[in-house]
């Protein structure tokens, strides 16, 4: 996604390969009448526990604002984010860091002005798309274009594992935060999957 020309080629190739490391997500990217661009993202009940979601939500939808700042240069005051959680205790230390953040809404989303995302990125490189495309691709063939019937074919192979471990392996920190519970710990996760391995930063924005 560095090499892209926009953020819109960014978030285009982003939702494109989705399927790769957004299991337990739905990511949406569509664009209003009036020019504003939403990315929604719900989660998958069989894959994230109810207990979970509002930390993966919080998680995914944190590191989207952080990603799209740092890759289009983007003012925080430009983007709005929705909740569908209650609202919770640290709501006002997340605006100060998130800026316009809302709860009790009917989704969970991101939004922000597409005209933002159509500045040239300056990292952008043909040749070094072309080849991460192509690498995608190749993968795609390998393992299949659609990785959604994973959790149905775990279930038929492996009926007495349970899910979520089957799925993506035990998570385990590999470090704790500086100071547990706060709202601007960061903790690194390492999280196997069926298709890579990979490491996951995940921003804590309170306590699970």
């Amino acid at each position: 996604m560095l090499s892209c020309a926009t953020g819109h080629d960014a978030l285009a190739l982003c939702q494109r390969f989705w399927h790769f490391y957004g299991m337990g997500l739905t990511l949406d990217i569509s664009t209003t009448a009036d020019g504003v661009c939403i990315l929604e993202f719900q989660t998958q009940p069989a894959l994230v526990p109810a207990t979970h979601r509002h930390v993966v939500l919080e998680a995914v939808i944190a590191g989207f604002v952080r990603g799209i700042t740092g890759l289009q240069r983007i003012a925080p005051e430009h983007f709005t984010i929705w909740f569908d959680l209650e609202q919770p205790a640290y709501a006002e230390q997340v605006r100060q860091r998130l800026g316009d953040v809302h709860w009790g809404m009917p989704t969970n989303c991101i939004r922000l002005p597409a005209h933002l995302l159509d500045k040239p990125l300056p990292q952008a490189s043909p040749l070094a798309l072309q080849d991460a495309v192509s690498q995608c691709e190749q993968a795609e063939r390998l393992l299949g274009k659609r990785t959604d019937d994973i959790a149905e074919r775990v279930r038929e192979s492996r009926p007495e594992m349970p899910l979520r471990l089957a799925l993506i392996g035990p998570v385990m920190p590999m470090f704790e935060p500086k100071a547990a519970g706060s709202p601007s710990a960061m903790t690194k996760w390492s999280m196997c999957t069926p298709v890579s391995c990979s490491t996951v930063w995940m921003v804590r924005l309170g306590p699970p």
